[in-house]
């Protein structure tokens, strides 16, 4: 059992839960969970050789940020690679986490559109552990202003009134996603990991993926904890 105090991240828990702040004798029995997903240390489960852990990952709706923070590693992701395989990424351009899954899922950007539901939900039902990456991701981010706004409005906005537009329409193909009200994915499915930032540092990044391999729970504080 994990004794855990001051949390900064829950795991398992809904938004309102999220408030990265002291927890008094919150007790957690998770350690033997994700020393049977990951192995212990670098001996790997049972004192045999670890073999690579399958990670995937997958943007909503969403800038980039976060994917670049990924790509500032550098050389420590390099040395991820000696221990996670990277099954698809929007950085190499890879869709949808394999079928018969893996086992961390990561996803950033906001749940904006009809698109977005179906790849949250797909990154949920093929990962053990699903981690939100980023401040759109954790909390709805900058996407969630739209909500203040009457959505046909916005449409017209963005494709027609916009000052660079000459005759603009509206889309309206059946093959297009459709707009809903825009929300942080633990709306819509369980997230186990909240890692924020605008985007999270590549240090944070580092840690987290570290802390999971290693079989322990990452808990954000001082320079990793940071919304900006």
């Amino acid at each position: 059992m994990f004794k855990i105090r001051n949390l900064k991240i829950f795991l398992f828990g809904s938004f309102e839960h999220l408030d990265f702040g002291f927890v008094s004798d919150f007790d957690i029995r998770i350690s033997d969970f994700l020393n049977n997903l990951f192995g212990s240390g670098n001996n790997g489960i049972g004192g045999k050789p670890m073999t690579k852990v399958k990670v995937a990952m997958d943007w909503l709706a969403a800038c980039a940020g976060c994917e670049m923070s990924v790509l500032d590693m550098d050389e420590k992701l390099v040395e991820l690679l000696d221990r996670i395989e990277l099954t698809s990424t929007p950085i190499t351009d890879l869709k949808h986490p394999p079928k018969e899954g893996v086992t961390v899922g990561i996803v950033s950007g906001t749940v904006n559109n009809t698109t977005n539901l179906e790849v949250v939900k797909e990154m949920r039902e093929r990962c053990k552990i699903l981690i939100a990456m980023g401040d759109c991701a954790v909390f709805g981010g900058i996407m969630t202003m739209r909500n203040f706004f009457d959505m046909n409005e916005a449409l017209k906005r963005a494709y027609i009134e916009t000052e660079s537009t000459v005759e603009g329409i509206l889309p309206s193909s059946e093959e297009l996603c459709k707009p809903i009200k825009a929300c942080p994915v633990n709306n819509v499915v369980k997230v186990d990991v909240y890692l924020p930032g605008c985007p999270p540092s590549p240090e944070a990044i580092h840690y987290v993926l570290s802390e999971l391999l290693e079989g322990r729970i990452p808990v954000l504080s001082g320079e990793n904890l940071k919304y900006d």
